[in-house]
């Protein structure tokens, strides 16, 4: 199986601290080997995690976590080059690091056909107190945690290893927020999540977007 290489995009990030609005308020397109986003923050940044798989004599996965800023300042963003194969059937989440406005996005069939499943995310994600942790279900899962204003951090994780802190092989991963990696200028992760907070988990081998909120 072949593993496309994983690519985190070093930018700077915006220092205003916005409430969340959580809606599909982000729209995705794609072109044969270009996705378009639009409806971004006019010169912020997007967090930005996905996947897709092919099968075939030769079956292989990629994956991907990065964040891209909207260095001309129109609220879109475009992403090219990437394989037309894996994106047939991917799986996408994406958040504004400004707003906090958190989508997520399936393509199915033939490039081109894309189906909002924010709300199926968000239903799946839930709403959770501030802790320490954060967790996804899942058995390879990105996971980002973006601070609206602040910053964005990840780290990917799979189901049973010793960087799933909850110590078992349960479909569920999990891991402390302050062992993140900062993306970009983000200062160092913070020790535990807080208000308005909003956390993605992308299961790259279930195929799985979920969106928590934090309140």
């Amino acid at each position: 199986m072949y593993k496309q290489p994983r690519l985190f995009i070093i930018l700077g990030l915006a220092g205003v601290l916005v409430a969340p609005a959580l809606s599909g308020a982000i729209e995705l397109h794609v072109t044969t080997d270009v996705v378009t986003l639009e409806g971004v923050t006019l010169g912020g940044e997007v967090a930005i995690a996905w996947a897709g798989k092919t099968h075939g004599v030769v079956p292989f996965s990629s994956w991907d976590t990065s964040v891209i800023c909207d260095d001309d300042r129109d609220g879109t963003i475009v992403l090219s080059g990437l394989k037309p194969a894996a994106l047939g059937g991917s799986i996408w989440a994406i958040a504004d690091i400004t707003s906090g406005i958190a989508a997520a996005y399936h393509l199915r069939g033939s490039l081109g056909t894309t189906v909002n499943i924010t709300q199926q995310a968000l239903e799946s994600g839930g709403t959770l107190e501030p802790s320490q942790t954060i967790s996804a279900p899942g058995g390879r899962v990105s996971l980002l945690l973006v601070r609206p204003g602040v910053g964005a951090w990840h780290t990917e994780v799979y189901d049973g290893t010793e960087n799933d802190h909850d110590g078992a092989q349960d479909h569920i991963v999990m891991t402390k927020a302050a062992l993140l990696a900062p993306a970009g200028r983000a200062p160092s992760a913070p020790a535990s999540t807080q208000t308005h907070d909003v956390v993605i988990g992308l299961d790259s081998r279930g195929m799985i977007v979920t969106i928590t909120t934090i309140s």
